[in-house]
Protein backbone atom coordinates (compact mmCIF):
# COMPACT_ATOMS: atom_id res chain seq x y z
CA UNK A 1 0.00 0.00 0.00
CA UNK A 2 1.47 3.45 -0.72
CA UNK A 3 -0.04 6.99 -0.49
CA UNK A 4 -0.45 10.01 -2.43
CA UNK A 5 0.25 13.23 -0.53
CA UNK A 6 -1.78 16.45 -1.01
CA UNK A 7 -1.68 19.78 0.87
CA UNK A 8 -5.35 18.62 2.85
CA UNK A 9 -4.10 15.09 3.22
CA UNK A 10 -3.34 12.00 1.42
CA UNK A 11 -5.04 8.72 -0.97
CA UNK A 12 -3.77 5.61 -0.17
CA UNK A 13 -3.50 3.09 -3.35
CA UNK A 14 -2.22 -0.50 -4.42
CA UNK A 15 -1.24 -1.42 -7.40
CA UNK A 16 -1.82 -5.18 -8.69
CA UNK A 17 0.32 -6.19 -11.81
CA UNK A 18 3.58 -4.95 -13.10
CA UNK A 19 3.34 -3.98 -16.74
CA UNK A 20 1.32 -2.51 -19.39
CA UNK A 21 -1.26 -0.07 -19.24
CA UNK A 22 -2.94 1.63 -15.37
CA UNK A 23 -6.27 0.89 -14.76
CA UNK A 24 -7.71 3.29 -11.64
CA UNK A 25 -10.12 1.35 -9.94
CA UNK A 26 -12.60 4.28 -7.61
CA UNK A 27 -14.96 2.03 -5.32
CA UNK A 28 -18.23 3.17 -4.17
CA UNK A 29 -19.13 5.49 -1.33
CA UNK A 30 -18.75 3.35 2.17
CA UNK A 31 -16.96 0.60 0.63
CA UNK A 32 -12.86 -0.20 0.30
CA UNK A 33 -10.11 -0.91 -2.57
CA UNK A 34 -10.14 -4.34 -1.56
CA UNK A 35 -13.62 -4.55 -3.43
CA UNK A 36 -11.65 -4.82 -6.73
CA UNK A 37 -10.52 -7.60 -5.14
CA UNK A 38 -11.51 -10.38 -7.23
CA UNK A 39 -11.51 -8.30 -10.03
CA UNK A 40 -7.85 -7.10 -10.30
CA UNK A 41 -6.03 -10.17 -11.00
CA UNK A 42 -7.96 -11.10 -13.73
CA UNK A 43 -7.28 -7.50 -15.71
CA UNK A 44 -3.40 -7.45 -14.17
CA UNK A 45 -3.42 -11.33 -15.55
CA UNK A 46 -4.05 -9.53 -19.20
CA UNK A 47 -1.40 -7.29 -18.92
CA UNK A 48 -2.79 -4.03 -17.15
CA UNK A 49 -1.46 -2.44 -13.61
CA UNK A 50 -4.78 -2.27 -11.83
CA UNK A 51 -4.53 1.12 -9.24
CA UNK A 52 -6.70 0.04 -6.56
CA UNK A 53 -7.56 3.61 -4.66
CA UNK A 54 -9.22 4.45 -0.86
CA UNK A 55 -11.88 7.13 -1.76
CA UNK A 56 -11.34 10.51 0.62
CA UNK A 57 -12.00 9.36 4.49
CA UNK A 58 -12.25 6.29 3.32
CA UNK A 59 -9.90 3.27 3.97
CA UNK A 60 -6.39 3.90 4.43
CA UNK A 61 -6.59 7.47 3.12
CA UNK A 62 -6.63 10.65 5.23
CA UNK A 63 -9.35 12.73 6.96
CA UNK A 64 -10.12 16.28 7.02
CA UNK A 65 -10.67 17.27 3.42
CA UNK A 66 -12.81 20.37 2.55
CA UNK A 67 -15.38 18.72 -0.14
CA UNK A 68 -16.36 15.07 0.12
CA UNK A 69 -17.91 15.19 -3.19
CA UNK A 70 -17.93 13.40 -6.48
CA UNK A 71 -16.36 16.37 -8.39
CA UNK A 72 -13.35 16.34 -5.59
CA UNK A 73 -12.38 12.62 -5.65
CA UNK A 74 -12.57 12.83 -9.71
CA UNK A 75 -9.10 15.59 -9.18
CA UNK A 76 -8.03 12.54 -6.68
CA UNK A 77 -8.09 10.51 -9.40
CA UNK A 78 -6.05 13.14 -11.97
CA UNK A 79 -4.04 13.31 -9.19
CA UNK A 80 -3.38 9.95 -9.42
CA UNK A 81 -2.55 10.21 -13.33
CA UNK A 82 0.32 12.66 -12.85
CA UNK A 83 1.67 10.79 -9.89
CA UNK A 84 1.83 7.82 -11.55
CA UNK A 85 3.17 9.55 -14.83
CA UNK A 86 0.60 7.48 -16.81
CA UNK A 87 0.41 8.31 -20.53
CA UNK A 88 -2.18 5.93 -20.89
CA UNK A 89 -4.84 5.23 -18.63
CA UNK A 90 -8.65 3.50 -18.21
CA UNK A 91 -10.99 3.87 -15.05
CA UNK A 92 -13.16 2.32 -13.82
CA UNK A 93 -15.69 3.58 -11.35
CA UNK A 94 -18.22 2.25 -9.46
CA UNK A 95 -20.96 4.17 -7.77
CA UNK A 96 -19.68 7.93 -7.05
CA UNK A 97 -16.85 6.63 -9.27
CA UNK A 98 -18.67 6.91 -12.58
CA UNK A 99 -19.64 10.65 -11.59
CA UNK A 100 -15.66 11.02 -10.70
CA UNK A 101 -14.52 9.13 -13.62
CA UNK A 102 -16.51 11.71 -15.84
CA UNK A 103 -14.54 14.56 -14.05
CA UNK A 104 -11.42 12.81 -14.69
CA UNK A 105 -11.80 12.02 -18.37
CA UNK A 106 -12.66 15.60 -18.74
CA UNK A 107 -9.44 16.85 -17.17
CA UNK A 108 -7.20 14.51 -18.37
CA UNK A 109 -8.49 13.55 -22.43
CA UNK A 110 -5.16 12.90 -23.48
CA UNK A 111 -4.44 9.83 -21.21
CA UNK A 112 -7.69 8.87 -20.16
CA UNK A 113 -8.43 6.05 -22.84
CA UNK A 114 -11.79 4.64 -21.64
CA UNK A 115 -13.87 4.45 -19.17
CA UNK A 116 -15.92 1.91 -17.73
CA UNK A 117 -18.78 2.78 -15.15
CA UNK A 118 -20.36 0.12 -13.02
CA UNK A 119 -23.70 0.42 -11.25
CA UNK A 120 -22.77 4.12 -11.38
CA UNK A 121 -24.35 7.70 -10.37
CA UNK A 122 -22.65 10.20 -12.69
CA UNK A 123 -26.06 12.98 -12.40
CA UNK A 124 -27.39 15.14 -9.28
CA UNK A 125 -30.63 13.89 -8.07
CA UNK A 126 -32.44 15.75 -5.62
CA UNK A 127 -32.81 13.70 -2.42
CA UNK A 128 -36.20 13.60 -0.82
CA UNK A 129 -35.89 15.47 2.43
CA UNK A 130 -38.03 13.12 4.52
CA UNK A 131 -35.45 10.19 3.03
CA UNK A 132 -32.52 12.64 3.47
CA UNK A 133 -33.21 13.51 7.50
CA UNK A 134 -33.88 9.32 7.73
CA UNK A 135 -30.03 8.92 6.14
CA UNK A 136 -28.88 11.30 8.45
CA UNK A 137 -30.02 10.36 11.49
CA UNK A 138 -29.25 6.47 10.24
CA UNK A 139 -25.44 7.39 9.92
CA UNK A 140 -25.19 10.23 12.38
CA UNK A 141 -24.81 8.10 15.97
CA UNK A 142 -22.53 4.44 17.37
CA UNK A 143 -25.18 2.53 15.35
CA UNK A 144 -24.45 4.18 11.93
CA UNK A 145 -21.62 1.18 10.99
CA UNK A 146 -24.56 -1.23 11.42
CA UNK A 147 -27.12 0.11 9.77
CA UNK A 148 -24.73 1.01 7.09
CA UNK A 149 -23.73 -2.74 6.92
CA UNK A 150 -27.27 -4.08 6.57
CA UNK A 151 -27.68 -1.72 3.69
CA UNK A 152 -24.38 -3.02 2.16
CA UNK A 153 -25.69 -6.86 2.64
CA UNK A 154 -28.59 -5.97 0.67
CA UNK A 155 -27.21 -4.51 -2.47
CA UNK A 156 -25.29 -7.53 -2.97
CA UNK A 157 -27.11 -10.62 -4.96
CA UNK A 158 -24.31 -12.89 -5.89
CA UNK A 159 -21.60 -13.04 -2.95
CA UNK A 160 -18.25 -13.56 -2.74
CA UNK A 161 -16.87 -16.19 -0.72
CA UNK A 162 -14.64 -13.76 1.09
CA UNK A 163 -17.86 -11.67 1.84
CA UNK A 164 -18.53 -11.52 5.55
CA UNK A 165 -14.63 -10.77 5.35
CA UNK A 166 -14.76 -8.17 3.48
CA UNK A 167 -17.84 -6.80 5.69
CA UNK A 168 -16.07 -6.92 8.37
CA UNK A 169 -12.97 -5.08 7.38
CA UNK A 170 -15.67 -2.42 6.08
CA UNK A 171 -17.21 -1.95 9.70
CA UNK A 172 -13.61 -2.15 11.52
CA UNK A 173 -12.73 0.78 9.21
CA UNK A 174 -15.72 2.93 9.93
CA UNK A 175 -15.35 2.70 13.61
CA UNK A 176 -12.02 4.11 13.13
CA UNK A 177 -12.08 7.85 14.56
CA UNK A 178 -13.93 10.45 12.15
CA UNK A 179 -14.48 8.13 9.14
CA UNK A 180 -18.14 7.59 10.22
CA UNK A 181 -18.23 10.92 9.74
CA UNK A 182 -16.69 11.11 6.45
CA UNK A 183 -18.96 8.75 5.02
CA UNK A 184 -21.54 10.75 5.80
CA UNK A 185 -20.41 13.65 4.26
CA UNK A 186 -19.81 12.14 0.71
CA UNK A 187 -23.28 10.11 1.07
CA UNK A 188 -24.82 13.71 1.39
CA UNK A 189 -22.62 15.69 -1.24
CA UNK A 190 -23.87 16.36 -4.42
CA UNK A 191 -22.80 15.10 -8.46
CA UNK A 192 -24.51 18.59 -9.68
CA UNK A 193 -20.26 19.48 -10.49
CA UNK A 194 -19.37 16.41 -11.94
CA UNK A 195 -22.48 16.10 -13.82
CA UNK A 196 -21.96 19.54 -15.56
CA UNK A 197 -18.78 18.01 -17.01
CA UNK A 198 -20.42 15.00 -18.91
CA UNK A 199 -20.24 17.10 -22.71
CA UNK A 200 -16.64 17.05 -22.28
CA UNK A 201 -16.24 13.45 -22.09
CA UNK A 202 -14.22 12.07 -25.39
CA UNK A 203 -13.05 9.09 -23.69
CA UNK A 204 -15.40 5.42 -25.03
CA UNK A 205 -17.83 4.53 -22.23
CA UNK A 206 -19.05 1.18 -21.46
CA UNK A 207 -21.84 0.64 -18.57
CA UNK A 208 -22.18 -2.49 -16.65
CA UNK A 209 -24.76 -2.71 -14.72
CA UNK A 210 -26.37 -5.12 -12.42
CA UNK A 211 -30.17 -5.21 -12.77
CA UNK A 212 -31.40 -6.42 -9.54
CA UNK A 213 -29.19 -3.10 -7.88
CA UNK A 214 -31.84 -2.26 -4.60
CA UNK A 215 -30.08 1.59 -4.39
CA UNK A 216 -32.13 2.21 -8.16
CA UNK A 217 -35.22 2.74 -9.19
CA UNK A 218 -34.96 1.11 -12.39
CA UNK A 219 -31.50 -0.33 -12.83
CA UNK A 220 -32.48 -1.15 -16.99
CA UNK A 221 -33.64 2.29 -17.56
CA UNK A 222 -30.58 3.93 -16.22
CA UNK A 223 -28.55 1.57 -18.00
CA UNK A 224 -29.99 2.61 -21.36
CA UNK A 225 -30.06 6.49 -20.40
CA UNK A 226 -26.38 6.31 -19.64
CA UNK A 227 -26.04 4.55 -23.15
CA UNK A 228 -27.25 7.27 -25.22
CA UNK A 229 -26.17 9.93 -22.46
CA UNK A 230 -22.23 8.59 -23.51
CA UNK A 231 -23.22 7.09 -26.55
CA UNK A 232 -21.78 3.89 -24.80
CA UNK A 233 -22.18 0.47 -25.07
CA UNK A 234 -24.60 -0.91 -22.11
CA UNK A 235 -24.03 -4.23 -20.80
CA UNK A 236 -27.20 -5.67 -18.21
CA UNK A 237 -25.87 -8.46 -15.60
CA UNK A 238 -29.37 -9.91 -14.28
CA UNK A 239 -28.08 -11.86 -11.73
CA UNK A 240 -26.00 -8.98 -9.62
CA UNK A 241 -26.76 -6.10 -7.80
CA UNK A 242 -24.60 -2.54 -7.20
CA UNK A 243 -21.25 -4.08 -6.33
CA UNK A 244 -21.75 -6.14 -10.03
CA UNK A 245 -18.18 -6.44 -9.92
CA UNK A 246 -17.48 -8.61 -6.64
CA UNK A 247 -20.46 -10.64 -7.64
CA UNK A 248 -19.10 -11.25 -10.76
CA UNK A 249 -15.63 -10.26 -11.53
CA UNK A 250 -15.19 -13.06 -14.48
CA UNK A 251 -17.41 -11.58 -16.30
CA UNK A 252 -16.84 -7.97 -15.65
CA UNK A 253 -13.45 -8.68 -16.55
CA UNK A 254 -14.42 -10.24 -19.49
CA UNK A 255 -16.53 -6.61 -20.48
CA UNK A 256 -14.09 -4.79 -19.52
CA UNK A 257 -11.13 -6.58 -21.79
CA UNK A 258 -13.47 -6.36 -25.21
CA UNK A 259 -13.79 -2.88 -24.41
CA UNK A 260 -10.38 -1.83 -24.19
CA UNK A 261 -9.38 -3.86 -26.81
CA UNK A 262 -11.32 -2.44 -29.56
Amino acid sequence: MEKMSFLEGQIAYEIVGNKGPFVIAIPGIGDLRSSYRHLAPLIAEAGYRMVLMDLRGHGDSSLKWNDYSSYSVGFDVVALIDHLHAEEVYIIGNSIGGAASVVAAAERPEQVKGIVMLNPFVRHVKMNPIIKGIFRLMLSGPWGDNMWMSHYDKLHITKPEDFNTHANDIKTSLKRDGRLKAFRKMLMSTHAAAEKRIPEVKAPVTIIMGLQDADMKDPFEQLKNLETTFNGSGFAIENAGHYVHAEQPELVAEIFLKSVEK
